[in-house]
């Protein structure tokens, strides 16, 4: 406004008998006030600096309106994961949304973790959308980027069973700029994910098979899912029925979350012997950029085809127990796996996975079809 003076008594007035709890002159023409508890409702607003004279209206009628209301409530988050990097569309049903809110809506994403709050707070990013737009009771917005300016790498890390709060953040809402409510609404940031491998690497086109999955940040959610081929999808529990609908082209309860590195499903069965590419999503919509394969092999098969050794000298081929009818097969080695024993050892990660030249600290190695043996000696090499 205008003509406003510093003095003792400056005072802000919501309604008759509504006066702030503080005031601050800031200059002639803008004083900022601390609005006082309310009912919910349409307040007039005026300012005095002699507790007698009340400033005109903003407005033609001569009041200048400020809206309390009531805090909304995120209901539902959708999808609740995606990358570090930002840029996941989020959705948010809301209850007693503001539709004055206009532009002063934003979002705002709360680190759990201690560490990475402190982090976040430290480097002074601002893990907010001040783009967020209101649609009936629907509030959609962009996650932010973590990605730290002195590192260039991402602060909050994926969920893991070593730091299960790690990544986690709570989403808030603001419809006046400033207060964001409370919610239990919880978003998972993750690294971007990767599949390294599968194991058995193939089986029979009558499917079955228990078939497990390695990669790095799988997330567990409802939203997590795998792409088996072109147009097949095997959903987690729980999938909402927008994301897993029932029908041909997905399976619903098909894909279990083991931890941060491991899945497993059961291969369906396929009309054809043929290849199919497995991709991944943590939230249905951003894919993993790497892929592993399943091969068919119909159940004629004595043994998977090869060149000259059906098991790749790593497993013997002979008839399978229980086998009905009466099939051979590949009785793979300890340490092998897959249809023709072709999957050996391997190693997923590595943690940590940075250290000081002078060496001299532990090194968990995550890998699988490794042989177990008390009297087993293991040795890596660097």
């Amino acid at each position: 406004g205008t003509g406003f003076f510093k003095t003792d008594i400056l005072k802000c007035r919501f309604t008759i008998g509504h006066f702030s709890t503080a005031a601050t002159h800031v200059s002639s023409t803008q004083v900022v006030c601390l609005s006082p508890a309310m009912q919910p409702g349409s307040e007039n607003m005026e300012v005095t600096i002699n507790d007698q004279d009340y400033s005109a209206g903003c407005q033609q009628d001569g009041n200048c309106p400020f809206l309390v209301y009531t805090e909304p409530t995120i209901q539902t988050l959708r999808p609740n994961a995606g990358v570090n990097l930002g840029g996941t569309r989020v959705q948010l049903t809301v209850s007693n949304p503001v539709p004055e809110a206009g532009q002063l809506l934003k979002c705002k994403f709360i680190p759990v973790n201690d560490e990475e709050r402190l982090r976040v707070e430290v480097e002074g990013l601002a893990l907010e959308d001040n783009n967020a737009i209101l649609s009936s009771s629907t509030v959609t917005c962009n996650t932010p980027s973590s990605v730290s300016s002195s590192s260039s790498s991402a602060i909050l890390k994926t969920p893991t069973t070593a730091c299960p709060t790690c990544g986690l953040a709570t989403v808030a809402l603001t419809w006046n700029g400033q207060q964001f409510g409370y919610s239990e609404q919880q978003f998972r940031f993750h690294q971007p994910i990767r599949i390294t491998a599968v194991s058995p690497v193939g089986g029979y086109t009558t499917g079955g098979d228990t078939v497990e999955v390695f990669g790095e940040n799988f997330v567990n959610t409802e939203y997590l899912v795998l792409q088996f081929g072109d147009n097949l999808f095997l959903c987690s529990p729980g999938a909402p029925a927008t994301e897993c609908p029932v029908g041909a082209t997905h399976v619903q309860n098909a894909l279990t979350f083991l931890d941060s590195n491991r899945l497993t499903f059961t291969a369906p069965s396929s009309p054809l012997a043929t290849r199919k590419n497995i991709l991944a999503s943590n939230n249905n919509n951003e894919w993993s950029a790497s892929l592993a394969s399943y091969d068919y092999y119909t159940t004629s098969t004595t043994c998977p085809p090869s060149l000259s050794n059906p098991c790749r000298g790593n497993g013997d081929c002979l008839e399978i127990p229980g086998s009905n009818p009466r099939v051979q097969g590949c009785i793979c080695k300890q340490g092998y796996s897959g249809i023709d024993c072709s999957v050996g050892p391997q190693v997923l990660s590595v943690e940590p996975s940075i250290g000081l030249a002078s060496g001299g600290y532990n090194v968990k190695v995550h890998a699988y079809n490794v042989a177990y043996s008390a009297q087993q000696t293991y040795r890596v090499r660097i």
